[in-house]
């Protein structure tokens, strides 16, 4: 864990495991009470709610039950109970085919409800979830993760223009980009800034 200081404030950094480990638990509250003003400023509950893998591409009525009907459905609930507000992050394929996205309408129709109650709907990847990076086990080159970006951002158009002309919904550019694995180098942020609207990439690390 290490701190950062920029102008009047200060910046708190640590490993994601910080969260889920109880022994350092009070090291994270701490560094809270370290970056803030304290006696001015109290702690308050904040954070931000994404939803990655969702919506995506659904293979069969169990996956549409599971993923679309019970999960979605009852986080929007939950959701709404409580007034909140969460970014979901869409992945088209996970075989390496944009077309499994339309192989049901159900896909379809989580995107355009995420936006029609007002959730902010991000990109979580294209035609397959290899994270945007060069080197053995990812892309061979720089060329190879523009294409891929170019690929996907092809998808989004498509998502746009049939949410449209189906349910007459208008679906902007993605604004926010959830990394595959929480994995991404220079190469995927140099892609994304040239090839997309994307102004937000999320990770862990």
């Amino acid at each position: 864990i290490w701190a950062y200081r920029c102008g009047n404030g200060t910046s708190v950094f640590h490993n994601s495991g910080l969260c889920y480990e109880w022994i350092y638990c009070g090291i994270l509250f701490q560094s809270v009470l370290y970056a803030m003003p304290v006696g001015i400023a109290a702690p308050r509950c904040a954070g931000a709610i994404e939803v990655d893998d969702g919506p995506r591409a659904l293979a069969s009525d169990r996956e549409v039950e599971d993923y679309y009907e019970t999960f979605y459905g009852y986080f929007k609930d939950w959701a709404r109970r409580y007034g909140f507000k969460a970014s979901f992050y869409l992945i088209f394929s996970y075989s390496g085919d944009g077309n499994d996205f339309w192989s049901r309408r159900e896909p379809l129709e989580w995107a355009v409800d995420i936006v029609r109650s007002g959730f902010e709907l991000g990109l979580h990847g294209g035609t397959c979830h290899t994270p945007l990076k060069v080197g053995p086990g990812y892309w061979d080159s720089y060329d190879a993760i523009k294409g891929e970006v170019r690929a996907a951002m092809e998808l989004w158009r498509r998502l746009q223009y049939t949410a449209l002309e189906t349910y007459g919904i208008k679906i902007g550019g993605p604004t926010s980009y959830a990394a595959p694995m929480n994995e991404i180098d220079e190469n995927g942020y140099r892609a994304i800034a040239e090839l997309t609207p994307i102004k937000y990439v999320g990770t862990l690390w």
